[in-house]
């Protein structure tokens, strides 16, 4: 169909998975293979835009993460995010998409495995507030279940951006880093006494963030 057609469509079966019921027919009609398809076959403009915000409506749901999961979603969503290119808004709902693979265990291996953790971290230094609380979001859901996302966030430096969106001015930023940190925090615990010691320093400098901003101390609380 005409790019105005498919646009209006998947604008339609994005209101159509907004509601529990709607979602469930649109997953019966693989509405979201099919949205999927589209979002990796436009280009950087409105198209793939529009496919981004149905791709994180339907993945709001644990069946649709899992079905988009199985048709490859994160890898996509990963590979379009890495390019860079595409409108705020389009990166804000990838994001978004992300995290809600990220909370399926099969969606946060296939995260994994595309290498999404240093792309989230990437994103905590987005200009745009959305984009870095989602960021945040997607790195917390990755690291909730530990492990190898743990070891990866460790590696890549994570805890120094998420103690510095502690100070953000958004709640959201500040709610999604901490629990990020909260569940980093509960891996290092039980590592063998090498790695435990290799990340302590980088964990009391987290711990005395979090105080300041229980405290109200820091500057958010100001």
């Amino acid at each position: 169909g005409a790019p105005g057609a498919r646009a209006a469509a998947m604008r339609a079966l994005t209101e159509i998975g907004a509601h529990p019921r709607g979602l469930a027919a649109a997953l019966d009609a693989d509405a979201p293979q099919a949205v999927l398809q589209r979002f990796q076959a436009a280009g950087a403009g409105d198209e793939r835009a529009i496919a981004a915000r149905a791709l994180a409506v339907f993945t709001t749901g644990a069946n649709g993460a899992d079905a988009l999961t199985r048709a490859g979603a994160a890898e996509a969503l990963v590979r379009v995010l890495c390019q860079g290119s595409g409108s705020r808004g389009a990166r804000s709902h990838i994001l978004q998409a992300l995290a809600h693979i990220a909370g399926q265990c099969h969606g946060r291996e296939r995260m994994l495995a595309a290498g999404s953790v240093g792309l989230l971290l990437q994103n905590l230094e987005a200009k745009a507030s959305e984009q870095r609380a989602l960021a945040a979001r997607g790195i917390a859901e990755l690291v909730s279940a530990g492990g190898k996302a743990c070891e990866d966030a460790l590696e890549a430096g994570a805890v120094v951006h998420l103690v510095r969106l502690l100070e953000a001015k958004s709640a959201k930023e500040r709610v999604s880093a901490a629990a990020a940190l909260s569940f980093i925090a509960r891996y290092t615990c039980n590592l063998p006494a090498a790695g435990a010691i290799a990340a302590a320093s980088e964990m009391a400098t987290a711990a005395g963030a979090l105080i300041e901003t229980v405290s109200g101390d820091s500057a958010v609380g100001r």
